[in-house]
């Protein structure tokens, strides 16, 4: 199981060679000419030893040792061999033997601030050669719209992000396993969970089991099937251990169902996907964590869901687990390496983006400062990818809520009893 990457627009090729202007000209306007080719050469030499020189001084990872003849230490660097005026200005850069293009994206955060650009992009461009674009403006700062087409199944592709490139990363509610969100407040951690679960609404393989101590995300889903699988509010903290009693009885019943030659069940309209939203897992547990036998709903919480994380695929039952912080005190090492797809939005700690990320440690600190809706994405087959997250809303009319309320109430089924 891997994300699914599309490619957006092709990357243009850059110009080798400079163009001269033509000798028909008269003889003054071609010496112009000239003086002008000569000066913007002269100026593009200039900035491509100034990219070879931030590249040389990103060590130890982008340089390489070796020994001359007279056994003298020499060192090997990359060589930028051709430049593009863009826009946006652009390098062709020759790597060093068993460098990778991840090699230079874990550093292009240092690259964008020595070389004063918003950002520096990396591209494969052939056998041992990368293209780097100097973009003088972020390529997220724009929105990304929430596809509206309906999925049909639990195995249709999910809108993730688009990247600087781009790219476009989808995955399947099936096969996402389980994921792992973190963002502070107002870091666009909400919006990408309206947009996940109206996304995932769209096929009625799916149904959306819900945790939520705010209770904003349930209370839109009164009335429809899937509310019997929700649970919100504080004031009864048992009810939310109840529910995960549930769901560990129901993935159970469905382990012992599986037929023969079978390792999981097939899901269908008549074996629903079970996506369970855990909102604010760690207020979750702090509400738990309150009264005299506090400890054994901890506890008992942590172990139904260490459960259903590792025991849920057989059965077809998928947890987005969200919070502020996936502090280590209070989400387990295993709970976060069982969750294989994880999204970090503006957090202040880079510790908790390095704790989802170990890939990430060098976009930590820059990320402290990234605007809403911009994530740090990682699975399998992407190491580490910078993403904007899609926006459910007008940006400038409907609110992100009010649309997801609308999606919620146009995309579910209405209980007989609901009086809707």
């Amino acid at each position: 199981m891997t994300l699914v990457q599309q490619p957006g627009r092709a990357a243009v090729a850059p110009t080798m060679l400079p163009r001269h202007p033509s000798r028909l000209l008269h003889p003054w306007a071609y010496r112009r000419s000239v003086r002008r080719e000569l000066r913007q050469h002269y100026q593009r030499q200039q900035r491509a030893w100034e990219v070879q020189d931030v590249l040389a001084g990103v060590r130890p990872e982008l340089i390489q040792y070796g020994k001359s003849n007279q056994e003298c230490k020499t060192i090997h660097v990359p060589t930028v061999i051709a430049a593009d005026d863009g826009p946006p200005q652009a390098f062709t850069i020759r790597t060093l033997p068993g460098q990778t293009l991840a090699h230079y994206e874990a550093h292009a955060q240092t690259l964008a601030e020595c070389l004063d650009v918003a950002r520096a992009r990396f591209t494969k461009a052939g056998r041992r050669l990368l293209r780097l674009e100097l973009l003088e403006t972020d390529p997220l700062l724009g929105d990304v719209a929430l596809p509206l087409d309906a999925l049909g199944s639990a195995h249709g592709l999910l809108l993730l992000g688009v990247d600087d490139n781009g790219l476009r990363y989808r995955i399947s509610p099936a096969d996402m396993i389980h994921l792992a969100v973190q963002g502070a407040t107002g870091s666009g951690k909400s919006v990408f969970t309206y947009g996940l679960i109206s996304q995932m609404l769209s096929s009625p393989e799916v149904l959306i089991a819900i945790s939520d101590p705010s209770g904003l995300l349930t209370r839109p889903f009164d009335g429809t099937d899937h509310a019997p699988w929700q649970v919100s509010g504080t004031s009864e903290p048992e009810a939310h251990v109840w529910l995960l009693e549930r769901l560990v009885h129901e993935m159970d019943t469905r382990i012992r169902t599986i037929p023969p030659r079978r390792d999981q069940v097939d899901l269908g309209e008549d074996c629903r996907l079970i996506e369970v939203i855990l909102e604010e897992y760690p207020g979750l547990l702090r509400a738990l964590d309150d009264g005299k036998r506090a400890g054994g709903r901890v506890e008992k919480a942590k172990r139904l869901v260490g459960r259903l994380i590792s025991e849920g695929r057989k059965a077809g039952i998928r947890l987005v687990i969200l919070a502020n912080r996936f502090e280590a005190a209070v989400v387990d090492g295993f709970t976060r390496d069982q969750c294989t797809v994880k999204v970090s939005f503006r957090v202040g700690n880079g510790d908790s983006i390095a704790m989802l990320h170990p890939t990430g440690r060098l976009e930590a600190e820059a990320h402290a400062a990234a605007p809403a809706g911009v994530a740090l994405l990682s699975g399998p087959g992407v190491a580490l990818a910078r993403i904007k997250s899609p926006y459910i809303g007008q940006p400038e009319g409907e609110t992100a809520y009010a649309a997801y309320w609308d999606l919620v109430t146009a995309r579910t089924a209405r209980l007989p009893d609901s009086g809707a």
